[in-house]
């Protein structure tokens, strides 16, 4: 309902044209798009079609972030918070919220690294290293401040791995580093699986090349470990992860 809501005030333009109401608006859609984006991974939810919008709607601005104006809404927003969040400042939170914006879309055409080849769908490793060329550019391009370093995949996990992930509360900002981490790999295990699934369902090697069905794995295993890190920590939406 709100999406459709949102659709047709920006497609009607039932708005003022006033530069801090259409701010606040696209923040709104935005905002819609990522909470809608997640929920499809587990609700079979009809197509609202906001996904023809995300090309036409600005990014939001860089103003002053939003907080409730009553006292009241206030109190109940920091109740809501996790007890060990230490906040974030509002730079932060605009560079995580433009980050999201953007691994949604990212995460949205992972799965294209596909041809059609005589009636078939065929891997291809040119459109699979245009989508991580893409991949690795939003992750440097990410401010210090949310910026993750990669998983080593030849390093053995500690074996008190799961007990100190969840034993160890940490900061907003580490959090938020963490489920960005988590949708990275989550991404690039979406560009390469067709690799893998190119080669199972044709029963040949020669369906996709070995260093990119390998990709797959080590991002995949990236992402098993940073989920079981970011599970603890991200208690708003830990129903978000296990769909994933």
């Amino acid at each position: 309902m709100a999406s459709s809501k949102a659709q047709a005030i920006l497609k009607c333009r039932l708005f003022e044209d006033d530069e801090r109401q259409s701010d606040i608006l696209r923040r709104s859609f935005w905002s819609i798009l990522i909470i809608e984006s997640d929920l499809s991974y587990h609700i079979d939810m009809p197509e609202s079609n906001i996904w023809k919008f995300d090309d036409r709607i600005l990014l939001p601005g860089v103003q002053t972030s939003w907080q409730p104006c009553r006292e009241d809404q206030r109190k109940l927003l920091y109740s809501m918070r996790p007890t060990h969040s230490f906040g974030m400042p509002s730079d932060t939170v605009k560079a995580y919220f433009l980050a999201q914006i953007a691994m949604c879309r990212m995460i949205r055409r992972c799965t294209t690294s596909v041809i059609v080849s005589q009636g078939q769908e065929r891997y291809s490793p040119v459109v699979a290293m245009e989508l991580t060329y893409q991949l690795d550019t939003w992750h440097s391009h990410l401010p210090s401040s949310i910026r993750f370093r990669h998983h080593d995949v030849t390093v053995a996990l500690r074996d008190d791995f799961v007990e100190s992930v969840s034993s160890s509360p940490t900061s907003s900002v580490i959090a938020v580093t963490g489920f960005l981490q988590m949708q990275y790999y989550l991404c690039l295990a979406g560009i390469y699986w067709p690799a893998v699934h190119s080669v199972i369902s044709t029963e040949t090697l020669e369906a996709a090349p070995i260093g990119h069905c390998g990709r797959f794995f080590e991002s995949y295993f990236g992402f098993v470990i940073t989920a079981a890190s970011v599970i603890p920590n991200c208690p708003h939406n830990p129903w978000s992860i296990y769909a994933k």
